[in-house]
């Protein structure tokens, strides 16, 4: 009779498994390690991958809105710049009226350079309102705008 046998190293199919095990957690924790993240796939933990995707999405939320409230500062500024400006145009016309209107005021030459400068003072100040309201119509909602629409050209003209 023939006899029929077969060979086989349990050992080596030990360390065989044992390997691939080693290899599958090695992945892992290399994964792991290189996004940054404790839990990766829904595998990981799939209720805690819910948790932590809601998370992200609210930071990258409130990241959005701060850029948005540093954009909305800028323009602030420089509508407060502006602002400033009209100021310092509507003080230049005061000082130049009440010169105008001094006694001590009485040679024409300088009647004639103060109606000259307040006139292209006011040239100034109309350009600088309708760039003001402009920035406005592009920035703030309608109701407000109406409102300062109103005060505006009680004031403007």
């Amino acid at each position: 009779m023939a006899s029929f046998s077969v060979v086989s190293n349990v050992a080596s199919v030990n360390a065989q498994a044992s390997l691939t095990t080693t290899n599958i957690g090695l992945q892992k924790a290399l994964e792991r390690l290189s996004s940054g993240y404790r839990i990766n796939r829904s595998g990981d933990d799939a209720a805690g991958l819910v948790v932590a995707n809601g998370y992200r999405s609210q930071a990258a939320v409130l990241t959005q809105g701060v850029r948005n409230a540093g954009d909305g500062l800028s323009s602030l500024q420089i509508e407060d710049g502006a602002l400033n400006n009209i100021a310092q145009l509507l003080d230049r016309m005061s000082t130049l009226a009440t010169q105008s209107a001094s006694a001590s005021s009485t040679v024409d030459r300088t009647v004639l350079v103060i109606e000259t400068d307040s006139h292209a003072l006011m040239q100034e100040l109309t350009l600088r309102r309708k760039e003001l309201v402009r920035r406005m119509n592009k920035h703030l909602p309608a109701p407000f705008l109406t409102y300062m629409n109103i005060k505006i050209s009680q004031y403007g003209r």
